[in-house]
């Protein structure tokens, strides 16, 4: 269970699809329904054919954690994936952060009843997250694209916590002597899974950000639930490669690809049990060498 093994195949699948026209005006090959399961102790689900920004993913899901849906933020940070939705304001209308933290007009916190929930019944099968509100849709600059996730907790399993523990030590031994105390192999009760669906999906550009910045959600909640993260499960309706990423596509394709747990990415969060104070700075990647960057333009 590795994302980009599983990617791949799903990016050869949707390269054969119908060519559809769509709302952007620029057509996609398209086909129904798609799943990608990863397993974090195969390392962190970033892909290595291509670089993707782990900068921008980090920045964005603590941006929703936050409660943002202005721009500024993000471009503070050197951020602009949203830049060609915003108004001249910078306003997004209420998406994900609004949803998320301020659902509705009693205003509910969803990431905060999520956490009491999960830590009062810790096998609770209602761990859920929506940004889909149909009262707000025509005010957001983009309905959401993964529309909800859920989180479900199972007791720790002491050969998975070891394994776990003994992969991310040996991925950051290079850094011991900088924040080598801030490192404890960890005891966690739970082992945390995420599943995300997603209702559209644009396969060259918004899949590999948009799995790289839910496996930063669910090593966050995992902080905030004494667990360790287990496997990350997407599924996705309409998945579309648009016609102007048919090269890049191909070109991704035909880089060479053979999954080494030893080289895998990891990624770890130096925070407080607290998803509410973590700081862009907890959040760490190491061994991530991707091939270069491939450009491909967004349809807005």
């Amino acid at each position: 269970m590795v994302f980009e093994t599983e990617y791949r195949e799903l990016l050869k699948r949707t390269l054969k699809g119908r060519l559809t026209p769509n709302r952007t005006g620029q057509p996609g090959y398209r086909v129904f329904g798609g799943s990608i399961r990863h397993s974090f102790i195969n390392g962190f689900p970033l892909i290595s054919s291509k670089f993707t920004n782990f900068n921008s993913a980090k920045h964005e899901i603590l941006w929703f954690l936050n409660g943002g849906t202005n721009i500024k933020y993000l471009n503070n940070n050197g951020v602009h994936i949203w830049d060609a939705w915003a108004d001249i304001f910078g306003d997004l209308g209420p998406i994900y952060g609004k949803q998320w933290k301020s659902w509705g007009p009693n205003e509910v916190d969803q990431i905060a009843n999520l956490i009491a929930q999960l830590k009062a019944d810790p096998f609770s099968r209602r761990g859920l997250v929506s940004a889909w509100n149909v009262d707000d849709l025509n005010s957001m600059a983009l309905p959401p694209c993964p529309v909800l996730f859920q989180v479900c907790l199972e007791a720790a399993d002491p050969l998975y916590v070891k394994t776990y523990n003994n992969k991310l030590m040996s991925s950051i031994t290079d850094l011991y002597g900088v924040q080598g105390a801030k490192l404890e192999k960890r005891s966690p009760k739970y082992v945390l899974n995420m599943s995300i669906y997603q209702r559209s999906v644009d396969t060259f550009l918004g899949l590999p950000f948009d799995f790289a910045s839910h496996g930063v959600l669910a090593l966050i909640l995992a902080n905030s639930l004494d667990a360790i993260p287990g496997e990350m499960f997407w599924s996705g309706s309409d998945i579309h490669l648009y016609k102007n990423h048919e090269e890049q596509a191909e070109t991704l394709l035909s880089r060479p690809y053979t999954f080494d747990r030893k080289t895998s990415p990891w990624v770890e969060v130096f925070s407080a049990a607290d998803y509410s104070n973590v700081l862009p700075s907890d959040i760490n990647l190491f061994n991530y060498n991707p091939m270069s960057y491939i450009k491909g333009d967004i349809s807005v």
